[in-house]
């Protein structure tokens, strides 16, 4: 399910624990903020719950945060931070980014609704979700273990489109927990290492930014790929996300390439 707007997109997609629902196009009575009825979740008290996913499309990066019955929530231990929060304004021709939302076990009073909230420079744009948490008897909570310590990538970039020579700004956003630290984030293009430079720089968010950016980033899902792995501060727990890069070349009047 999808809808577009002029300069940024949402999407929801709901995974198997989704009970499906028919939803109308919304009518844009204000081009500046768009909002879709929550789709409705049900899930057992212990079970994992995964909201994705939020798709944001524009010229900018968007800024992505989540609401809890319209009040705040923190997914990693760097959220409260407006660096973390905040994406610089850095235009490209195409950006395609995702957000995520993760519950390891489901409590009772986790039961409610879920906003993804996502901020462009012209637009904001929201989707719901209503969760619906049934309660397990006492035996059968004795049955459900505790998950181990994971990671996840909860806001990263799926593709990106940049003319040739300008800057290409990727998200990789990740968490272990906002109680535990936040997990070491590394860029890989084609299996190499990407280390800090003068056009290369890796935040402290784990974001990207390559500057003057050339064909040689390039990125295709089975060739020259550019991936983001997040590492817990096990050394074991691991999450990784491929981002899809596209560097249109330049052309001068003649139709050559410069």
């Amino acid at each position: 399910m999808e809808f577009s707007v002029s300069h940024l997109l949402l999407v929801a997609i709901i995974g198997a624990i989704a009970i499906p629902q028919a939803s109308a196009m919304p009518t844009l009575k204000n081009k500046r903020f768009v909002r879709m009825e929550p789709d409705t979740i049900v899930v057992q008290e212990g079970d994992p719950i995964e909201l994705e996913d939020c798709v944001a499309r524009g010229n900018y990066p968007p800024s992505f945060h989540w609401l809890f019955n319209r009040r705040f929530l923190e997914q990693g231990p760097m959220d409260h931070l407006a660096s973390n929060m905040m994406t610089p304004p850095i235009e490209h021709e195409t950006i395609v980014e995702h957000s995520s939302f993760y519950i390891a076990q489901a409590r009772l009073n986790d039961s409610g609704t879920y906003t993804c909230v996502a901020d462009s420079p012209l637009l904001r744009t929201t989707k719901g979700y209503s969760i619906v948490v049934l309660p397990r008897s006492a035996d059968e909570i004795d049955t459900v273990q505790p998950e181990s310590k994971q990671v996840h990538i909860y806001d990263w970039s799926q593709f990106l489109m940049q003319e040739e020579g300008k800057t290409v700004y990727a998200k990789c956003r990740a968490t272990q927990g906002t109680t535990n630290g936040a997990p070491t984030i590394k860029w890989t293009l084609d299996g190499r290492e990407l280390t800090e430079n003068e056009k290369i720089k890796i935040h402290s968010n784990g974001d990207l930014e390559i500057k003057e950016a050339t064909t040689e980033y390039h990125s295709y899902p089975d060739e020259n790929q550019l991936q983001c792995h997040a590492i817990g501060d096990d050394g074991v727990s691991t999450a990784t996300k491929t981002v899809g890069v596209y560097i249109m070349e330049k052309f001068n009047n003649n139709g050559e390439e410069e």
